[in-house]
């Protein structure tokens, strides 16, 4: 959860490993590849320089800076899931089976599990429409607090709540939530089995920088 949270939190601030770094001997020359920086490499102080503690193929680091000298440092790194950055992405695109999904056109996730990529992009859009329902919750609850302290439980237009005529923020908020049976069944349900197998299944093919989608 925590690692979902940082993806939302940083991104884009993202970087993927690059395909060769398993190859190479010393932690100090593994290379990482942001949309506008390739072959950027992890700050000496870093915890992910561990062997122990080295991003996953299936992984991509998530940096608070980057720091320019001699070479491109990520400072303040983190680890995340792959495909947590669905939660995030502004264009999701894929092949008609879902095995190759490209996230903000350049990092590209192959799913090999059968049916797997499907699960991941419905998993994905649930969480999301979750996620914004409930920002929209929390918002008009603090909403609603400044109001009945400001106006005396009036709206801002003047009329009562309940009373036969709406604001345009109420028309707009209902008409831009998702269906009530939708955020029922996100909330009840787990995520799909399917999308629980992404992690050993999706490889973040950075090299080519997503050219091959």
């Amino acid at each position: 959860l925590m690692k979902a949270i940082l993806a939302q939190a940083l991104y884009p601030r993202v970087a993927a490993p690059d395909s060769n770094n398993a190859s190479r001997e010393r932690e100090s020359d593994w290379r990482f590849h942001s949309r506008e920086v390739r072959d950027a490499v992890l700050h000496p102080t870093s915890t992910l320089c561990a062997p122990d503690h080295a991003p996953a193929p299936t992984e991509v680091v998530l940096f608070g800076e980057m720091l320019e000298t001699h070479r491109v440092f990520l400072c303040n790194c983190a680890r995340a899931p792959a495909h947590a950055l669905l939660l995030s992405a502004s264009n999701v695109e894929c092949d008609v089976y879902a095995e190759r999904i490209l996230v903000d056109r350049w990092l590209m996730l192959r799913v090999s599990t059968a049916g797997g990529g499907e699960s991941l992009l419905v998993a994905a859009s649930r969480l999301r429409l979750a996620t914004r329902a409930l920002l929209r919750d929390r918002l008009r609850v603090s909403k609603g607090g400044r109001r009945r302290s400001s106006h005396g439980g009036h709206s801002s237009n003047g009329q009562r709540r309940g009373g036969g005529v709406r604001s345009d923020e109420d028309v707009f908020e209902e008409a831009d939530a998702p269906p009530a049976d939708l955020l029922a069944a996100v909330r009840a349900a787990p995520v799909p089995e399917a999308a629980r197998l992404i992690a050993e299944e999706t490889v973040a093919a950075c090299g080519g920088g997503g050219g091959d989608g």
